[in-house]
């Protein structure tokens, strides 16, 4: 997993009823994703975020819930991690290779739920989405112009 990259995200999301109501403000900032949701709720008990790889959009991840929360969340690793599997390597292997716990990073197209928890009514939800960019390394034709044996 590489470390070198960047969240692009910014923007809001909305989601109402006719009692209530929620916005999610996101910006990437840096390796991370950092957010702010405002809501004023009468029925709904609270209003939650949760983000996904596209990839695999059934895994979702909570990232917080109640009427007014800040977050942030860092998708890219500190340091470049190398995993090498002999045989068939599962989430469940990461996850115990890892320590525990859950865990969502990488490159790609993320998608992001605003939903309002509305008692004995089914949840309103509203997506939108933003991007990891893995950082672009210069190859070897881009730093020296040339042949590459010093001569034009």
């Amino acid at each position: 997993m590489p470390s070198g990259g960047t969240v692009n995200a910014s923007g809001t999301v909305e989601v109402a009823t006719e009692n209530d109501s929620a916005q999610l403000s996101l910006k990437g900032a840096g390796k991370s994703l950092a957010g702010t949701v405002y809501a004023t709720l009468q029925k709904a008990r609270k209003a939650k975020v949760e983000i996904f790889h596209t990839a695999c959009e059934r895994n979702r991840f909570k990232i917080g819930e109640g009427a007014t929360f800040d977050f942030s969340k860092e998708l890219l690793p500190e340091e470049d991690r190398l995993i090498v599997a002999y045989e068939g390597f599962s989430p469940r292997d990461f996850r115990r290779l890892m320590g525990g716990g859950e865990y969502i990073m990488g490159h790609g197209t993320y998608g992001v739920r605003l939903i309002l928890d509305i008692p004995l009514r089914p949840d309103v939800v509203e997506e939108g989405s933003f991007e990891v960019v893995l950082e672009e390394k210069e190859t070897e034709k881009e730093k020296e112009p040339g042949d590459g044996w010093g001569f034009e």
